[in-house]
């Protein structure tokens, strides 16, 4: 999907999500008189806009790896763990 759309939508969707559950969340626990603590589950529901904690990591790694030439990956990582 990353190709077709691009990845710094993806990007922007996935933080726009993770945003707005944080929202959620201080706007429930701040007007706990009005909404049930147990709303606070609801903010689950925003990171499904896009796709959750994971994605921005993901993201990055693999704009990182876009720039790295595949020569430096290699070399990177045998003298890394060798």
């Amino acid at each position: 999907m990353r190709n077709s759309v691009g990845r710094t939508k993806i990007f922007t969707l996935s933080l726009l999500g993770i945003e707005l559950a944080g929202i959620w969340t201080v706007i429930v626990i701040w007007y706990h008189d009005i909404f049930p603590v147990r709303a606070v589950w609801i903010s689950s529901l925003f990171q499904v806009v896009g796709g959750g904690n994971g994605i921005p990591m993901t993201m990055v790694y693999s704009m990182i790896v876009d720039v790295q030439s595949e020569n430096s990956r290699c070399s990177h990582h045998r003298s890394r763990y060798l």
